[in-house]
């Protein structure tokens, strides 16, 4: 396997089955190696059928003998028709919030938890969070852009819900009516 290391400037490579056999195939003094390409003849032959190429998976296809089976995401599990993912309801995690970035942390994972970072984007200054779970909606203030906006955490689909709010403290949502709260510090 083949990396680029901005800590050293460097491009790497060890054996992807044991991790040993470590050496730098080439160092930049200064400059980050921004990319790795793999180039091989098997890859380029013509005619090679690949299963997985169509993506008839939600999240993961992998190839199972000549044909290819579908995963699913942590916490999703596998629909009836063994293509669609769906909301496992019984999963735990934690969202934490890093000023513009958002973490998930999955709490039935066996031994460290690991931060996966959600993929969205203009998430602005991330002042308070709430979690609606009958909707899979995170709720969350934007101090930079002084909004109340809302993220599906399945889809990851962003919308404003409050313009012009103010420096919000605190957000706590109410499922049972559907309800959002926020305290403005600034009145």
């Amino acid at each position: 396997v083949y990396w680029s290391d901005w800590a050293s400037y460097s491009l790497d490579s060890s054996n992807k089955r044991t991790g040993k056999q470590h050496h730098r195939v080439l160092r930049e003094n200064g400059h980050h190696i921004m990319g790795v390409h793999v180039y091989h003849p098997v890859l380029r032959q013509r005619g090679i059928q690949n299963p997985c190429w169509d993506n008839p998976c939600d999240h993961i296809c992998v190839l199972s003998g000549d044909s290819y089976m579908c995963l699913c995401r942590l916490g999703y599990k596998l629909a009836a028709n063994k293509h669609s993912c769906a909301v496992t309801k019984d999963f735990s995690f934690v969202i934490v919030a890093e000023e513009d970035l958002l973490y998930k942390i999955d709490l039935n994972r066996v031994g460290a938890p690991v931060p996966v970072t959600l993929p969205v984007s203009n998430l602005g200054m991330i002042s308070a969070l709430a979690f609606d779970w009958s909707n899979q909606t995170l709720h969350y203030s934007d101090n930079r852009h002084s909004i109340l906006s809302a993220i599906n955490v399945n889809s990851f689909e962003q919308w404003t819900v409050h313009n012009h709010i103010g420096s919000v403290s605190g957000i706590d949502f109410n499922v049972t009516h559907q309800l959002l709260y926020w305290v403005d510090a600034d009145k």
